[in-house]
């Protein structure tokens, strides 16, 4: 469970009781309460958290955290804090990079720990915020709030630096960003999670593509394309396609091998197309192919003489105002 909560050794436990003088507190308890605390509230939520099904999860006894937090609220908050390193790894320590291969890094960075438990607790969070719980209320904001804001700086800095246009709309284009990563894994049923796990790359490439491309300028690709890594070039085709643009559909080629995902991709003059097992060519709308979640899955499972779970799909569009 330790790897869930890489940091937690170091932090300061804001709500919990001072322990005063006696045997030293072990920090491998209180790690593996935290951790224990967000697998709890992922699965049960805050009306079923309580500290007694921490301590059960936690394998210890109740008297060891109410030594530590006298109330649920005290310990969610320093669980939710601890895991603060989910958003601190890419966000804010950026790199020498050029913008955009620092937002595709932090996405992919995003989406992964998304898949894991403490992402799926903070998924939870982001939903039961808005259930007018106070507490609840609290941790949200000293949390994600603070990578919402977070993200949309950095869209205002790469305004200011010339690489976002001018017009763009900061807080909007920052929610589609924050908002396409948490979608896409509530998104993904249950049996393909595997799935949506090994393809985190390949989505994050497309959803980057796909929301900053209308609104990347000249410069922020040129700076990409001279000075980013040899896998951010990817991103390239990707945005040339969402912003009609075949200015740069040379970087097309080894577009493959930077996804990095194994799958069939073919890159001609900007345009990404999928070739599925029966041959079938399918164009992807801005770098994004339907249901390749599934189509994989489906295919995985056939090669196994499975049938694949949920091959009866509908689709349902709605129109709505922000």
């Amino acid at each position: 469970m330790g790897e869930l909560l890489p940091a937690l050794s170091s932090v300061v436990d804001s709500g919990a009781v001072d322990a005063g003088v006696g045997r030293p507190r072990d920090p491998g308890i209180e790690e593996r309460a935290l951790v224990a605390a967000l697998e709890v509230y992922m699965e049960v939520g805050w009306s079923g958290f309580t500290l007694g099904k921490v301590a059960k999860q936690a394998h210890m006894g109740k008297s060891a955290l109410y030594l530590r937090w006298p109330t649920k609220e005290a310990m969610l908050a320093d669980a939710f804090t601890a895991s603060d390193v989910f958003f601190e790894y890419r966000d804010y320590e950026r790199p020498d990079v050029p913008f955009l291969e620092y937002v595709q890094m932090l996405v992919e960075d995003r989406l992964t720990r998304y898949y894991t438990p403490t992402g799926l607790a903070v998924i939870r969070l982001i939903l039961e915020n808005h259930t007018d719980n106070e507490e609840l209320g609290t941790i949200w904001q000293n949390s994600v709030g603070k990578s919402v804001i977070h993200t949309r700086n950095i869209i205002r800095d790469a305004m200011r630096t010339g690489d976002l246009r001018p017009e763009t709309q900061r807080v909007q284009l920052g929610d589609a960003l924050e908002g396409g990563m948490a979608m896409h894994v509530m998104a993904t049923p249950h049996h393909l999670l595997s799935v949506g796990r090994k393809k985190v790359r390949r989505f994050a490439n497309e959803l980057v593509a796909g929301v900053m491309g209308p609104w990347v300028t000249e410069q922020a690709l040129v700076d990409l394309r001279e000075n980013g890594s040899e896998r951010s070039h990817v991103l390239l085709p990707l945005i040339a396609q969402v912003k009609g643009d075949d200015a740069w559909e040379d970087d097309a080629q080894g577009i493959d091998d930077a996804q990095g995902d194994g799958l069939q991709n073919d890159v001609q003059s900007g345009n990404v197309h999928r070739r599925d097992s029966a041959g079938g060519d399918h164009a992807c709308s801005g770098g994004v192919c339907d249901d390749t979640l599934h189509d994989d899955a489906e295919e995985a499972s056939q090669s196994a003489g499975e049938e694949t779970p949920g091959t009866d799909r509908s689709a349902a569009n709605a129109d709505g105002e922000s």
